[in-house]
């Protein structure tokens, strides 16, 4: 955890409000058992959990999971929630998942949804998305994105029921003038726990605040092509 001697009494109170979780389902279609496959030394998961775990208090984070695997290397370094099989399947929502928690998890004022598939963020991005939650007036959330170079009516069009593209001239923009568009890369999610509550669904959350993340750092893994890339990522990170 960060070392308090450093941090204001309100940065300490606010680690403290923050609920982080962590989702770590056992089964994967894209790539089975991702989540508890080493990457560089250690789970996937695990590098996830220790980023946490290097700013926020272990009673502040919890790991959600149906893998034995992963509990039993968990337990101790936080909290731990077995999440039920009706909550574990491909077609559940992460909203159900969240919910799950915090009906378990009461008292705390934002939440931070960390998926385990991003395991370049840095605690930088932690500590500067956090940052965006103070501003006037206050968000309902902030999420972490990549700059989008796919851009509807640019880059992006749709087939009619012929399969021809629907080219509409008038929402075509040339390079310099197409608007910026983010993309959610899965790693940061900041949300107010109430308004969560509330409405239940993060997509529901406004205003939300983007906060931008460079290209290594968004990398989602999911597939196997994924993970090359990731080992081969963290090759170039050893060798910079």
């Amino acid at each position: 955890m960060l070392n308090e001697k450093y941090m204001s009494e309100g940065e300490v109170q606010f680690f403290d409000s923050t609920l982080v979780i962590i989702p770590a389902r056992k089964d994967s279609q894209g790539l089975p058992g991702k989540n508890k496959r080493m990457f560089l030394g250690k789970p996937l998961y695990q590098h996830t959990l220790d980023l946490a775990l290097s700013i926020f208090p272990p009673a502040s984070v919890v790991v959600t999971t149906d893998d034995e695997d992963i509990l039993s290397g968990s337990e101790g370094k936080c909290r731990v929630i077995k999440r039920p099989s009706h909550l574990a399947t491909g077609d559940t929502p992460m909203n159900a998942v969240i919910r799950h928690v915090l009906e378990q998890t009461p008292g705390k004022f934002w939440g931070l949804l960390m998926q385990p598939t991003t395991p370049f963020r840095r605690k930088i991005d932690i500590l500067s998305s956090e940052k965006l939650l103070h501003t006037i007036p206050a968000p309902e959330g902030v999420f972490s994105v990549l700059q989008s170079k796919q851009i509807p009516g640019y880059t992006l069009f749709r087939s009619n029921a012929s399969g021809a593209l629907e080219m509409q001239s008038s929402s075509v923009y040339g390079r310099q003038q197409a608007p910026t568009w983010w993309a959610l890369n899965g790693s940061l999610y900041w949300f107010n726990i109430k308004a969560f509550l509330d409405k239940d669904a993060l997509s529901a959350l406004s205003p939300v605040l983007p906060y931008e993340m460079g290209l290594r750092e968004s990398l989602d893994i999911d597939t196997e092509e994924d993970w090359k890339l990731a080992e081969w990522m963290s090759l170039k990170l050893e060798n910079e």
